[in-house]
């Protein structure tokens, strides 16, 4: 028999009593922009963050007049400056309605100098699109 344990509900011993925080955004009927910053989070100096969860949506409301890509997309970034993608949605469609959705249970430790950040950006002419996620973190202080 094998036995699969969902990796983000097992925790270290050293995160038996954590505190755990939901870092969220929602924005609504959001025209066509740039690259935008929605939602972050850094650890402060001693603390380390273990990041359990990622949700992402986005809806088309108001149909484009040149539909082109609208994506909502969760990165990464090292105290080096690296930076890496963690979950993306992306769609090209004008209908209104059209959706996308992430729930990703995940295993992401951040230490103090890191960063996870949700962005969202709209490249069509017109419309609007509705967005939202959230980061689930687990605030910790590790052994030693």
């Amino acid at each position: 028999m094998n036995i699969v344990a969902t990796s983000s509900h097992v925790r270290p011993y050293y995160l038996l009593s954590p505190t755990t925080e939901n870092i969220y955004f929602v924005a609504q009927n959001v025209g066509p922009h740039g690259q935008t910053e929605r939602v972050g989070y850094t650890p402060i100096s001693g603390e380390y963050v273990y990041v359990e969860h990622i949700y992402l949506f986005m809806r088309r409301t108001a149909a484009p007049s040149t539909a082109d890509f609208f994506l909502n997309w969760v990165t990464v970034v090292d105290d080096g400056l690296n930076e890496a993608i963690i979950a993306r949605i992306e769609s090209n469609i004008s209908t209104v309605g059209t959706a996308g959705l992430l729930n990703i249970p995940c295993n992401i430790l951040l230490k103090p100098g890191n960063e996870i950040i949700i962005y969202t950006m709209d490249s069509s002419t017109g419309g609007t699109v509705t967005y939202g996620g959230t980061i689930r973190i687990v605030h910790f202080t590790p052994p030693g």
